[in-house]
C-alpha cells in the first residue's frame, strides 16, 4: 500500500510540474519566404476575428484533434501572459501589437519566439500531435478552424 500511494504522489507531482520546464526554440520567422507572396482569398475572413485598431495582428492557435496529451488542458501564454487554456480539439485568438520585434508563445514543454508578426494580418499556429504549422491564415488554416471550438474565456 505503501508503494502504490508514493508511485501514485510521483505521478502528480510529475505532471504538476510538467509545464514549469519547456525547450526554448530559437527566433524565427512565423511565415516561410515563399508565402510573402501569397495570394489569400478574402472571403475566408469574413467570419474571423476583427482588428482592435492599425497595429493589431491576429493569431489562431489552434490544437488539433490528437491522441498526443489529449486528456490535459494546455496554458497557452503570449508575451508572458496567460491567454487561455485550451483542449484538445479547441483555439484561442490572441491579439498582439504588430509593431513590436518579436513575440514569444509559451506551450506546454515549448517556447516559440516568432520575429516577423506585421500589422493588419492574421496568422496561425496549428498543433496535432508533435507536428507545428504556422503562416498566414489561409484556406488550410481555415479547414482546421472548423474542426474545432473556440475555448471558453479565462475566469478572472
Amino acid at each position: 500500500m505503501k508503494k502504490l500511494l508514493i508511485i501514485a504522489l510521483l505521478l502528480i507531482t510529475s505532471t504538476t510540474f510538467a509545464q514549469n520546464f519547456y525547450v526554448e526554440v530559437e527566433p524565427k520567422s512565423i511565415t516561410k519566404p515563399e508565402m510573402e507572396d501569397e495570394v489569400i482569398d478574402s472571403s475566408i475572413f469574413t467570419d474571423l476575428e476583427k482588428f482592435n485598431d492599425e497595429n493589431d495582428a491576429i493569431i489562431y492557435v489552434i490544437r488539433s484533434k490528437s491522441m498526443v496529451g489529449a486528456a490535459v488542458k494546455w496554458f497557452v501564454e503570449a508575451d508572458k501572459e496567460l491567454i487561455a487554456k485550451i483542449k484538445n480539439k479547441e483555439y484561442c485568438v490572441v491579439h498582439m501589437d504588430g509593431t513590436e520585434e518579436g513575440h514569444s508563445f509559451l506551450f506546454p514543454n515549448l517556447k516559440l519566439n516568432y520575429t516577423n508578426i506585421k500589422p493588419n494580418r492574421i496568422y496561425y499556429i496549428r498543433f496535432k500531435g508533435f507536428d507545428i504549422k504556422t503562416g498566414y491564415f489561409n484556406q488550410f488554416a481555415l479547414d482546421e478552424l472548423k474542426k474545432v471550438n473556440l475555448t471558453a474565456p479565462l475566469k478572472e
